[in-house]
């Protein structure tokens, strides 16, 4: 700074316009064909695959969040072969697809009724004991096979 002048020009913000090209498969900036997302979308449940991003840095970070909009709205999965695309993402991780849930439980105790089991046993557990003595008076190899059974439901959850 020399007299109270700055030598550094302030930054300008671009506003370019971003529109959807005729062929329907590549976002450009409106003013410069040169500078755009092409993308492809296929299978089912359609997904977006972009391929190409040509543009600037200033350029190609709202190509690339306006092509996941563009996605999003349609309710389209995105998936990308360009390197651009894939570094954006990772700056961006709440930009990527959510990982689907498993629809159901993968273990048994993950099930409701394993769940609720462990959950009643829990909680009558001073019962569970009485009725295990009891039944250890009766038979002992029952007791045993009782008593292990009881201590691996209420120790797995």
């Amino acid at each position: 700074m020399r007299n109270g002048k700055s030598k550094l020009r302030p930054l300008q913000k671009t506003t370019a316009m971003i529109v959807l090209n005729d062929s329907g498969n590549r976002f450009q900036i409106e003013d410069n064909k040169d500078y755009y997302v092409q993308f492809e979308v296929n299978g089912d449940p359609p997904k977006m695959n972009i391929i190409d991003t040509v543009a600037p840095r200033r350029f190609h970070d709202a190509l690339l969040r306006h092509a996941l909009d563009y996605a999003d709205e349609k309710g389209w999965l995105v998936e990308t072969t360009c390197y651009l695309a894939a570094e954006f993402l990772n700056r961006n991780p709440s930009l990527r697809d959510p990982v689907p849930e498993p629809a159901g439980p993968t273990s048994p105790t993950g099930s409701p009724v394993w769940q609720n089991l462990q959950q009643f046993l829990y909680v009558n557990r001073n019962f569970v004991m009485l009725g295990l003595l009891f039944v250890g008076l009766l038979d002992r190899d029952l007791f045993l096979i009782t008593s292990v059974a009881f201590l691996f439901v209420i120790l797995s959850g």
